[in-house]
């Protein structure tokens, strides 16, 4: 029994170690000028992964208003904050998720989301106090920097008539600020931040609340194993473009939730099958014997093709976007496995896009046995083109038979 103690003892011990290995290292300036510290402690704050904050503020006069609040921050601009403002007398307790131009309050079991406000916004908050306030360095004192200033705090003190004092700590090993504390010594009026658990503040999740749901059927049927591989694939093209969503399975179909409302023809785009084929081809005009195989090139009837050979398809195609300084971005799509040839410069051949048996563009132009689209479309399109041309093909698609936005 005992020796089985010591094994879980050691275990944990190895787990303990693995889990200090994975919280990342702060950086430390190779020196600190207590006088220039400050100048930069925002920058070294916001470089962090995450922190935990507590911030909290209270006067009497000239009405009676208050808040106390625990929370956290990750990289790039998350929050959460969790705890209560006071307002004569009246206690209002909140829970706020914020990320982005989003905020989310937690009512009962559900979220409300709202446009970010300044409340879910700590750095804000606190720069806005130091904003224009001169700091002078008062002493060392173990492992911290320690300033005074004069604070300005109008939302406690709209006329300016307490006589607040401003205390800053930094971290001296560091240049990170550790605590902000702005007091009146003969009254009633704080404010104070305190910054702690730098690197390990831990994960935060952003609520889900959909603005747009869209019923779908599917085009066809191979059973539930096919649609959900479908559902599978759509998602796996909605991660690629940065849609966040959800689905909710029904009996012979499915709702498609949508953070953010998406424009029609590019949800309907990501929903279908989307079966992407290479074709060699000549444009329309040349004289060839096989006169079905003419497409009219991304909905420009001026503009025709004829297909030639399937060169690839499938699993066997992959497609990257090249966001340069151009006026439409680029499609590259290669071959897995393989490259595609250089055209004859004595042809007039032309390399076909093609999905679900429409052509979406053509190049005669080909990058270390790749080609390279010009001619697709619009930035957003021309990455979702990318998703579905490398998702590999769905087994059904779907269509959209009723849609709602919140």
């Amino acid at each position: 029994m005992a020796l089985t103690s010591r094994y879980l003892a050691a275990g944990w011990c190895l787990v303990a170690l693995a889990a200090l290995r994975c919280i990342p290292a702060i950086r430390r300036p190779a020196t600190l000028d207590p006088g220039r510290a400050p100048e930069k402690m925002w920058d070294r704050l916001g470089a962090l992964e995450s922190f935990r904050f507590r911030l909290l503020y209270s006067t009497d006069v000239p009405f009676d208003v208050g808040a106390e609040f625990e929370g956290r921050w990750v990289a790039p601009d998350r929050e959460h904050w969790s705890g209560h403002w006071l307002r004569a007398g009246e206690v209002t307790r909140a829970v706020l998720v914020a990320a982005g131009t989003d905020q989310y309050q937690k009512q009962g079991g559900s979220w409300l989301a709202a446009p970010r406000g300044l409340e879910t916004r700590v750095f804000d908050q606190a720069q806005s106090v130091l904003a224009g306030r001169a700091l002078t360095f008062r002493q060392e004192t173990g492992r911290s920097f320690q300033y005074e200033f004069t604070p300005e705090l109008r939302f406690l003190d709209p006329g300016l008539s307490k006589q607040m004092k401003g205390e800053l700590e930094l971290d001296s090993r560091y240049g990170l600020p550790t605590r902000i504390r702005c007091h009146e010594p003969d009254g009633a009026a704080e404010w104070l931040v305190t910054f702690g658990s730098f690197n390990r503040a831990g994960r935060i999740d952003v609520p889900f609340v959909p603005e747009a749901e869209l019923a779908l059927k599917p085009d066809g049927w191979g059973g539930f194993g096919a649609m959900n591989r479908a559902l599978g694939i759509v998602g796996s093209r909605l991660d690629r473009i940065g849609v966040v969503y959800g689905f909710r399975r029904r009996w012979c179909g499915a709702v498609l939730l949508l953070r953010r409302p998406l424009q029609r023809s590019l949800v309907e785009f990501a929903l279908s099958r989307g079966r992407a084929e290479v074709w060699s081809g000549t444009r329309a005009g040349e004289k060839l014997p096989d006169q079905d195989r003419a497409l009219t090139v991304a909905g420009d009837m001026a503009f025709r093709v004829h297909l030639a050979e399937r060169l690839a398809g499938g699993r066997a195609l992959d497609a990257a976007v090249e966001l340069a300084e151009l006026p439409q971005p680029r499609l590259v799509v290669r071959k897995v496995g393989g490259a595609f040839q250089e055209l004859r410069t004595d042809t007039t051949g032309l390399y076909v896009l093609v999905v679900d048996g429409k052509a979406l563009g053509t190049t005669s132009r080909t990058r270390n046995g790749s080609l390279v689209f010009a001619d697709i479309g619009a930035r957003d399109f021309v990455r979702l083109v990318a998703a579905v041309v490398s998702s590999g093909g769905a087994p059904v698609g779907f269509r959209i038979t009723e849609e709602r936005s919140r």
